[in-house]
């Protein structure tokens, strides 16, 4: 089967394509919409982000991780946080989880709820 692209056509969308990546990486911004639980572009583009928020008090290891930037180690972090202070009054604790800044806290807003 023949390429379609000549060789140097192919370096230049690999050298556009790593740049555009590059870019993103180190401003941690998309063009796209921001998604918000239930809305169609989050079913369409992500469809493992939960539909409704998630109780921070009830949530488990597992639901944890279907939050943007929440992996394994962030919510092993937010469960034994959440033991050591008999669990979350407000939101704004998560602030007090190591990694967890302002604009990650802002960013999973939406996903979230505590009493």
């Amino acid at each position: 089967m023949k390429s379609s692209f000549s060789p140097s056509q192919a370096t230049l969308l690999l050298l556009i394509l790593f740049t555009y990546l590059i870019g993103l990486f180190f401003t941690g911004e998309s063009t796209e919409t921001p998604l918000t639980p239930g809305s169609a572009s989050s079913t369409l583009e992500s469809p493992f982000l939960p539909e409704t928020p998630l109780d921070l008090n009830k949530a488990d290891f597992y639901d944890l991780q279907l939050l943007p930037f929440i992996g394994p180690g962030y919510a092993t972090r937010i469960l034994e946080y959440r033991e050591r202070q008999g669990g979350f009054k407000n939101i704004h604790e998560l602030k007090n989880i190591p990694g967890i800044n302002e604009y990650k806290l802002e960013k999973l807003r939406v996903y979230l709820v505590a009493p």
